[in-house]
């Protein structure tokens, strides 16, 4: 990255924690920088080609820090989650910017689109399953938005509790939750029972 563009990055990075996207201008971005509104123009058509251009650099991030760690025998979940969470705290800004939606067509969604390209583009970065016909298309697309809710859940509390211990939890979640599991509760009032616990249907919630 040369060094007028990563600049411009840091600058609306800078920006962002003092001020909502909506508010800086693409002046506010090149004064801040220390190089000039013809670099600016020359990369960017303006401040929304920036922050795409931001959201894409650390969605790349994400995917190749989940890459590696898939590729790695030695790494469990909770230090999967771990790295993430690591990774998020040193870009705080610029997460809350991309997991609140502050950033128009760079939000959340948009988050998750792009890391589902960048995971496209690892081929070899499989998950460790033995099911042939597992969709990896749809196994990434749903994995990535299910972890980037963790995220904006952390982002909404302010980045607590810390990373280790966010991580444990997170990590703890993703253990014990799979496909068809039932919400579970105590069973005191003679509900329909699996065990000791009672089992209630979504249905019945709404």
């Amino acid at each position: 990255m040369n060094r007028s563009r990563k600049a411009y990055l840091e600058a609306l990075v800078e920006l962002l924690r003092t001020k909502s996207y909506s508010k800086i201008t693409a002046s506010d971005i090149i004064g801040r920088s220390g190089y000039g509104r013809t670099g600016f123009y020359r990369q960017f058509s303006d401040k929304n080609a920036l922050a795409a251009a931001l959201v894409k650099e650390h969605t790349a991030m994400y995917a190749r820090i989940l890459a590696n760690d898939l590729r790695d025998s030695q790494c469990n979940m909770e230090d999967m989650v771990r790295h993430i969470l690591e990774h998020v705290m040193q870009h705080r800004a610029e997460y809350h910017a991309i997991l609140s939606s502050q950033i128009p067509g760079h939000g959340f969604d948009e988050f998750c689109a792009c890391a589902l390209v960048d995971f496209r583009i690892m081929a070899n970065a499989r998950p460790n399953c033995s099911d042939a016909e597992l969709d990896y298309d749809l196994f990434y697309y749903a994995t990535t938005r299910q972890f980037a809710d963790y995220l904006r859940y952390w982002d909404a509390h302010g980045y607590e509790p810390a990373a280790p211990q966010m991580a444990k939890c997170i990590a703890g979640v993703i253990d014990h939750l799979s496909p068809g599991d039932a919400l579970r509760f105590d069973n005191s009032d003679g509900a329909e029972s699996r065990g000791d616990v009672g089992l209630i249907s979504f249905a019945e919630l709404s």
